[in-house]
């Protein structure tokens, strides 16, 4: 869209520092200041490695750890979701460059060896009612109907407010982040995964961004 990236080439103008998330994503954000303009021989010479200009500040885990904000328990609030069962929680929305199509198999493949495994997206509408179900999402739906998944052993809950979202984050059992080979994933920070490691849930997640690199360490 013409209108973002003239407000996007506006912004690295008139900015006078810049902060990222990773360094992958400082690689990208160095060559859109230098295309602009903002990286000569002065603010080289004064600082070759343009730390003074645009740095990584990783963000995500508050200070204090997880507590159930209010008295929920999924297991009585959602049908079908028993007592001893294991929840994968998908953290997240269902976005199109997102991969729920594999979980989903995934758990058609577990129940045929065990009915004690459930999924659980966390949302699927956004709360911003101008923004439309993206066609993953939709996709995701029609596989668990088909496979006759849906509402037994695949949940999709609607949206969680995020001062809630602790409360899934507790009661899952391991968190889930599967996304697609493209460009996006490299310079992607995947905040459902930081979410994990703050609730201390166990991680399975594809490999290709920063997050998953720091989860494989």
């Amino acid at each position: 869209d013409k209108s973002n990236l003239n407000i996007l080439k506006l912004q690295l103008v008139i900015g006078d520092f810049f902060i990222c998330a990773s360094e992958k994503q400082r690689d990208y954000w160095v060559g859109m200041l230098n295309a602009m303009g903002r990286i000569n021989t002065y603010n080289y010479d004064d600082d070759s490695t343009l730390r003074k200009i645009i740095d990584v500040v990783p963000f995500g885990i508050p200070s204090q750890p997880p507590q159930h904000s209010q008295e929920m328990k999924l297991k009585q609030v959602i049908p079908n979701l028993r007592e001893d069962d294991k929840i994968a929680l998908w953290g997240g929305g269902i976005w199109n460059w997102l991969d729920p199509i594999t979980a989903i198999k995934a758990i058609w493949e577990i129940t045929r060896h065990r009915q004690d495994v459930k999924l659980l997206f966390l949302g699927t509408r956004h709360p911003d009612p101008k923004l439309p179900q993206m066609n993953k999402c939709l996709e995701a739906i029609r596989l668990a109907k088909e496979l006759d998944l849906y509402d037994k052993f695949v949940f999709f809950n609607q949206w969680a407010p995020y001062e809630l979202r602790q409360d899934f984050l507790l009661e899952s059992d391991i968190g889930l982040s599967i996304h697609q080979k493209r460009i996006e994933t490299e310079y992607s920070f995947r905040t459902r995964v930081i979410d994990y490691i703050w609730a201390r849930l166990p991680v399975i997640t594809t490999e290709g961004d920063s997050i998953a690199k720091l989860v494989k360490r």
